[in-house]
């Protein structure tokens, strides 16, 4: 380098430090000694070179001396005598001396450049880049240091500090100097000014963004931490500088008032420089600045409110030091910025290069993947229903390929605030944040940030950032230490696993944010840097195919989620992910999760040794369970944690959840909701019967990303069951089909029925639909349906028309193709429901022609001889009198037989319901009646079984009278399907 190592007298370092106030005992004097550089590195000494030992927090320079002697140096500056035969200087401080030196060996060349420092805690780079790039613009040469390494005239170079150290920070802006730069940018962090790295550095303008909680384990407080920062302003002062400071932050506003020197206030509120009609949206930002009488509005690609305080700065900047750079120049120089590397940077794979723009606040535009008619009725009467999407994205609708998935820096409790803030003023859409902590920094921050993400994102995932010399579990446990393991985060330590998990989970309009290391492209563990890059991990995802997994979870459970869910330590040395759940071992697979449920029949806990052999696999037991092993997850109750991780789970997918329950129709209804709903969108349905404890959170754990729509059927015989199920589903809409007599031997009456029926309502169920006809929900305020006039969706003249019923709604027709008119009810449930959800009528009406996928539900089958009426999975009073009235009028020139059994969990009232059942029969002339069951003799039937076997033994089938119409109708634990192809 032309001009560096140039010889300096041992006297003129005297004279240098003399002068500087900087106390001195010179050790070993030399004579007529001259040196030829300067380094406080011992490994990078060459002969002659001045070492200094500076005392830091990991390491002492003093014990590093030795060895710069063995590489050369010549004299040694210290804080403290070393025990070697050198020429040393002992100084009062080293750090300082060292900055004073450089100054001296470097030809002082910051006073030969505008040097403009950036300092705060959020807004350093973004300000920095932002005036290098309008200095540029209008044809200054220009050096930048910063986070992204430091620039000399449009070169790039790589260094390893935000902040170099002082002779390497000489050294650079030597290389400027050399380079004829006339202005130097600098973002100044609050250590490199506490360790003096910046000491004798002459700085002709500072600006001051914010001051938030960072660095605590470092500066102890914020009053220490804001102390740091002022330095710089001291720095300025004394070379009658001007700082450019945001005076509507606390830290901000002190120092304004404090310092001596030029200033100027930049305040949304008021200030020197005052922003005004600030408006912004995912690509622009456009704000006026008020300066005294003047006013000017400026464009630019940055977004959110804060990159609107950090333009102004800017803008000031530029203004004091390029006064004749006009509005007109400096505008269309702001609007031609792109967006910062790393700063709310947009990642658009090839197959969507084009960012999206999104409508303006207010407007009414229809997004083409949900429902083209008007407005949900839900929104017209000011019921809010589950997805509140204002606006929407303009453009072709959005697939896997084209996602809104932004990268920022930011990784303070504050930055993240602000830059999820603007996504959400910006979108009413789900947001997903990613993000992690760094080790070995400020942990006081840790619970703040998740706190500071969850206030502004629907789904945070926690992951890794820079672990460095911290296990990242440990990192995670401090940031999660404070929240309530239910709250809507997701622990996935694999930073690779999180950023295709929010993907994954991100629908067509959401907005995933990856925050943290933004333009960085490594991540520091144990000591190495290890190549990772959050952008080249988003264009991978779309690159790769995504193979869907089947037979398992969609997404992966991490050992650590189980630990937080069941306070229990497991703790393993790395990551381990799991892909299915299992309640059978005989299904058990690797990686997965086995919870050890107690049946009536079998015991999970007996057949945990067979688990345990499949690699991977991880056990959830209850606590009296007697073995230990390190792969077992000991919890209160099986049942109970099962449901658990499944709320917890089903709490990533952006769905609209529906949970129905009732005396009767639940499964009839189900079918003809999903019938409608799957037209519209995927939908995830109860499987067959699964809509106990342990059935609904198997459904749950089918859910995938592609789910708009999922419909939990919720059963109980047990009170308290209903607010479990409710608990663990989490519905935004509650229905219940009808209260009548069931279960009555736990619920005692019809009102106990009811009590726990509307359990589900007693939640904050955000849409709730119920039978108005019945006088007792008028306690609750939501959507009706049912026959009388006082209905929202009032049910009206239904008739058959040959094997098919037509019904209105309102002054709506209808049809659906079953002849079993009872079904009009769960229909108009089903109509009720996609109504409200903005679902058209010509939708709705082609969809409930669709045959309904459920059998033995007043199912009609022909057989050579018969036609069956098969009701025979489930059977209370009124689905008894409803099914016994439809089949007494279905083709009444037929002979009609019945063939009934037991209704079941009728407590002290199963006589009195089974005798209410042969009221009904008695008036139909031309039947016969057979009974099945210990409870059915009070049918009266013409001939009676105690069981389905004596039936099936008794060969009365082959007596019956052929093209007869037949009725198969009891309670499932009857177990009359048995009959059906014997007859």
């Amino acid at each position: 380098m032309s001009g560096y190592r140039k010889l300096i007298s041992f006297q003129k370092i005297l004279e240098f430090l003399e002068k500087n106030n900087l106390s001195f005992t010179v050790i070993n004097s030399p004579v007529n000694a001259t040196y030829k550089g300067i380094e406080t590195d011992s490994r990078a000494v060459e002969k002659d070179d001045i070492f200094v030992c500076i005392s830091g927090f990991k390491q002492d320079g003093h014990d590093f001396a030795e060895e710069a002697i063995k590489n050369g140096a010549a004299l040694l500056i210290v804080e403290k005598k070393i025990n070697v035969n050198l020429p040393q200087i002992k100084s009062i401080n080293s750090r300082k001396a060292a900055a004073i030196l450089a100054k001296l060996f470097f030809n002082d060349p910051t006073s030969k450049i505008k040097l403009i420092g950036i300092t705060g805690t959020n807004g350093k780079t973004t300000v920095a880049y932002l005036i290098s790039k309008l200095l540029i613009a209008n044809n200054k040469k220009t050096g930048l240091i910063g986070t992204f390494g430091y620039e000399i005239d449009g070169k790039k170079y790589r260094s390893e500090r935000t902040t170099p150290d002082i002779i390497d920070l000489n050294k650079i802006f030597y290389k400027m100097s050399e380079a004829k730069v006339e202005y130097a940018v600098m973002e100044v962090s609050s250590h490199s000014l506490i360790l003096d790295r910046v000491f004798g550095l002459h700085f002709d303008a500072a600006v001051f963004t914010n001051l938030t909680s960072e660095h605590l384990d470092f500066h102890k407080n914020m009053e220490e931490y804001a102390k740091a920062k002022f330095k710089l302003f001291a720095q300025v002062s004394e070379n009658n500088g001007i700082a450019i400071i945001n005076t509507d932050d606390i830290y901000g506003k002190k120092l304004y008032r404090k310092l001596k020197c030029s200033k100027k206030s930049i305040s949304f509120i008021e200030g020197d420089i005052s922003i005004k009609n600030s408006k912004y949206d995912l690509n622009e930002s456009s704000f006026t600045l008020i300066y005294g009488k003047s006013e000017e509005t400026y464009q630019t690609q940055l977004t959110g409110k804060y990159n609107i305080q950090n333009t102004a700065a800017v803008i000031t900047v530029i203004k004091h030091f390029l006064p004749e750079v006009s509005f007109t120049e400096l505008n269309g120089s702001l609007k031609k910025i792109k967006r910062i590397p790393g700063r709310l940077e947009r990642v658009c794979p090839q197959t969507h290069p084009q960012p999206l723009s999104l409508a303006k606040r207010g407007e009414n535009m229809e997004s083409p993947t949900r429902f083209s008619n008007s407005v949900s009725p839900l929104y017209q009467r000011g019921i809010r229903g589950v997805s509140d999407r204002k606006k929407r994205l303009y453009g072709k609708p959005l697939d896997r390929f084209k996602k809104n998935i932004f990268i920022d820096y930011a990784h303070t409790p504050d930055a993240l605030e602000n830059v999820l803030k603007t996504l959400k003023e910006i979108s009413d859409e789900r947001i997903i944040c990613v993000f992690g902590a760094g080790g070995d920094r400020d942990k006081q921050k840790r619970p703040q940030m998740l706190k500071a993400v969850l206030k502004f994102s629907n789904l945070a995932i926690i992951t890794s950032d820079n672990p460095r010399f911290e296990d990242p579990q440990d990192i995670i446990a401090d940031i999660i230490s404070t929240s309530d393991p239910m709250l809507p985060y997701w622990i996935q330590p694999d930073r690779r696993l999180a950023i295709r998990t929010a993907i994954d989970l991100a629908g067509e309009e959401d907005i995933v944010l990856l925050a943290g290391k933004g333009h960085e492209t490594f991540q520091a563990i144990k000591g190495k840097n290890y190549h990772f890059s959050d952008k080249e991990e988003v264009l991978k995802f779309f690159k790769t195919k995504n193979e869907p997994n089947e037979n398992g979870l969609s997404i992966p459970i991490d050992i650590m989620q189980l630990e937080v869910l069941f306070d229990h330590k497991i703790r393993s040395k790395e990551s381990r992910s799991f892909h299915s759940i299992s309640t059978d071992s005989r299904t058990i697979k690797e990686n997965s999760i086995f919870f050890a449920l107690k049946g009536e029949n079998f015991d999970g806990h007996d057949y945990i040794e067979e688990v345990l052999k499949q690699k991977n696999c991880l056990a959830v037991v209850n606590k009296d369970y007697p073995e230990k092993n390190k792969n077992l997850v000991f919890v209160d109750n099986t049942v109970e944690a099962f449901g658990k991780l499944a709320r917890k789970y089903k709490s990533l997918f952006n769905i609209t959840a529906i949970a129905l329950t009732g005396s009767i129709g639940k499964t009839t209804t189900k079918e003809y909701i999903f019938n409608i709903f799957s037209d519209s969108g995927n939908t995830l349905k109860t499987f067959a019967n699964e809509n106990n404890l342990i059935g609904l959170p198997k459904t749950i754990f089918r859910l995938k990303p592609e789910y708009k729509y999922a419909i939990f059927e919720l059963g109980s015989n047990h009170f308290g069951e209903i607010g479990k199920l409710a608990e663990i589903c989490n519905p935004d809409i509650g229905i219940i089909t009808f209260v009548g007599p069931a279960h009555l031997e736990f619920f005692k009456d019809e009102n106990g029925v009811y009590r726990e029926k509307t359990s589900l309502f007693r939640r904050n169920i955000k849409t709730k639909i119920f039978p108005g006809d019945d006088a007792r929900f008028k306690e609750f305020k939501g959507i009706t349906f049912g026959n009388t006039g006082n209905c929202y969706y009032r049910i009206s003249k239904i008739a058959k028309k040959g094997n098919d019923t037509e019904f209105y709604i309102n002054k709506q027709k209808f049809l659906i193709p079953t002849p079993f008119d009872y079904f009009c009810l769960n229909a108009a449930i089903a109509i009720a429901l996609s109504k409200e959800l903005g679902i058209s009528t010509e939708k709705i009406k082609k969809s409930l022609l669709k045959p309904l996928q459920i059998s033995q539900r007043m199912e009609i089958k022909k057989t050579r001889d018969h036609i069956l009426l098969i009701d025979c999975y489930n059977a209370n009073p009124d689905s008894m009198l409803a099914a016994i009235d439809f089949w007494k009028n279905f083709k009444r020139e037929k002979r009609h037989i019945a063939i009934l059994g037991d209704m079941l969990e009728l407590g002290n009232l199963t006589e009195k319901l089974h005798e209410k059942a042969w009221c009904a029969l008695k008036k139909i002339k031309n039947k016969f009646v057979i009974s099945v069951g210990k409870y059915s003799k009070f049918y009266r039937a013409d001939l009676h079984f105690e069981d389905v076997e004596k039936l099936l033994n008794a060969k009365v089938f082959v007596t019956l009278p052929k093209d007869s119409v037949i009725l198969i109708k009891a309670s499932h634990g009857i177990h009359l399907e048995k009959i059906i192809e014997r007859i």
